[in-house]
């Protein structure tokens, strides 16, 4: 059998989020991470996008096992959707991200099923041909690895989300004596993450801010409520420190954040005070400046607590002029939008709003330049190949690996689907597999490939035009139109469709009939109006329906 080894980039090397990767090593699959990222504001009730599934359910009989960095959606919330479809392989992570996966199976009843174990920084574990090592490293979220995978030719080490915190909460530094250990014993090839690249010099300390945080609950003259990641588990901590040493009591909201706060405590990573917490129900019981309540909906998402309480729409909180509100958090790029129309809900309530801008009641997780540099050259790998990241990240990063004297022939920039061949030679890049991420709609999964997002975005944008004709010249044609004109033009419109569509039953042939009369109604919105909508034709007994495909034009 041939020695060679491949490394293939499923997903998370042209967006952020929706991580997976793959090494190929004796006909023998390891997926290291399964995530899901989400979309666009202007992409229209899709729940979430997920790698390609149809090449891994193709090689499914291949796949030894899956390997979790750790416990972020990006990197293991795709694992519910898809894991019976690859044949239920063994998962492999930490005790805080095997059970939020438990969780995440539970809730679509597939824990039953599921095969999950749990390692620590230090093990070294076979997963059928493959020798896989876990080290600890820093994060935003408990008990996150570096992984490295054992080959003929070095180690293949991928960093997993990784910052270097000297001083982190509840947990240890970032275990560099196992990455120097790696070092010394060869690595291949490192996958790196590009997640803060153009951030200059060293992320902060997740310590750094809590002398902040302590300064506004202690002044704060009625509730603080801090909204924040759900998985920010160690800066939860933190505030619940501060709020014991202030003798305030702290509620939770938000359904995420409970689960996280549920699984830290079972695994004893939280061992708060007796009569520390309170339930959010209770809240009114307090006085309001012995009360710190922390949310989810940083981001602005629709449902969470934090954006139900800007709306008026929260079962137990009633936001004052008097709370203190802080967005403990960045903003996502795709969440800028809903992040400001958050905070200018939260600002005409008269509360005082806080925000990464104002005061340094945030860090992020991920390593700055310097410290991107200092893992590069740490690991000292034959090659490196940047990934987590947008397409220009990774240019960047490969841009800041050269600076820190690497050369350039040993950086290998990716995309979805490309796949690295290493041999006793160097590197080989094959073939692209063709990968087609994957839309979760509602329960369902269904591909990119698929036109429902273009008849969505068609339909919001355009508007949806029926026509409903008969099967011979006697029979009434009905023209519906909707959310396509102002109402008050809606009637002349459709009677000056209709006198266009007149002709076309003098035609034999029902089937062209309806696709003549498809053709002529759009070019009598593009004619008429600059309109692309979404056009059905039905026949008037309901037997057939003809839906086109349309793909986006600009307006004329």
């Amino acid at each position: 059998m041939s020695k060679d080894v491949r490394v293939i980039t499923l997903s998370g090397v042209t967006t952020i989020g929706r991580n997976s990767y793959v090494v190929e090593k004796d006909g023998k699959l390891l997926v290291i991470d399964y995530g899901i990222g989400f979309p666009d504001v202007g992409v229209f009730n899709i729940n979430g996008i997920l790698p390609d599934v149809s090449w891994l359910e193709h090689n499914r009989r291949k796949i030894a096992g899956i390997v979790i960095t750790h416990a972020h959606m990006d990197h293991v919330g795709g694992l519910p959707y898809v894991i019976d479809k690859l044949g239920n392989p063994p998962i492999y992570g930490s005790r805080f991200a095997i059970e939020f996966i438990k969780e995440k199976l539970r809730e679509v009843k597939k824990h039953k099923q599921a095969k999950l174990t749990k390692v620590h920084s230090g093990d070294i574990v076979n997963i059928g041909p493959f020798r896989v090592h876990f080290a600890h490293v820093t994060h935003s979220i408990p008990q996150c690895f570096a992984v490295a995978v054992d080959s003929p030719f070095g180690k293949i080490v991928y960093t997993g989300d990784f910052k270097f915190d000297a001083t982190p909460i509840n947990e240890p530094p970032s275990d560099t004596d196992i990455l120097e250990k790696w070092a010394l014993q060869g690595v291949l090839v490192s996958l790196l993450d590009s997640t803060n690249v153009y951030e200059a010099g060293y992320s902060k300390s997740e310590t750094s801010i809590i002398g902040v945080l302590e300064s506004i609950l202690a002044n704060a003259k009625g509730r603080v409520i801090i909204g924040m990641f759900s998985s920010l588990v160690s800066r939860l901590i933190g505030i619940m420190e501060i709020a014991k040493k202030l003798n305030k009591k702290v509620a939770f909201t938000g359904r995420s954040l409970e689960t996280n706060v549920k699984i830290a405590m079972r695994i004893g990573y939280l061992m708060p005070q007796k009569d520390l917490i309170i339930h959010v129900k209770d809240v009114d019981k307090y006085p309001d400046n012995q009360v710190v309540i922390i949310a989810t909906g940083s981001q602005g998402e629709h449902m969470a607590a934090l954006t139900r309480m800007a709306r008026g729409e929260h079962a137990y909180i009633k936001l004052k002029s008097t709370d203190t509100i802080i967005m403990s958090s960045s903003v996502i790029p795709t969440n800028v939008v809903p992040v400001q129309e958050l905070m200018d809900r939260l600002s005409r309530t008269g509360a005082t709003v806080i925000n990464s801008r104002l005061m340094d009641v945030h860090v992020s997780g991920h390593a700055y330049q310097e410290e991107l540099k200092q893992m590069a050259i740490l690991l000292n790998s034959k090659y490196y190949i940047p990934v987590h990241g947008y397409t220009s990240f990774l240019f960047q990063h490969r841009n800041l690996l050269m600076e820190a004297g690497i050369p350039s022939r040993k950086i290998l920039v990716p995309s979805e689907g490309s796949v690295y061949k290493f041999t006793s030679k160097g590197v080989v890049p094959e073939k692209k597999i063709r990968t087609h991420p994957v839309y979760v709609i509602g329960s369902e999964l269904v591909s990119t490939r698929d036109n429902i997002v273009t008849t969505r975005y068609n339909m919001a944008g355009f508007g949806h035009v029926v026509v409903v004709v008969g099967c011979s010249r006697s029979k009434k044609l009905e023209v519906v139109a909707k959310g396509v004109l102002p109402a008050h033009l809606v009637p002349e419109a459709t009677e000056k469709l209709k006198k266009t569509l007149s002709e076309v039953f003098y035609l034999k042939g029902k089937q062209d009939t309806k696709r003549l009369i498809y053709r002529k109604t759009g070019s009598f919105f593009r004619r008429e109006y600059g309109l692309t909508p979404e056009i059905t034709v039905v026949d008037c007994e309901g037997r057939k329906a003809l839906r086109k495909k349309r793909t986006f034009s600009k307006k004329v």
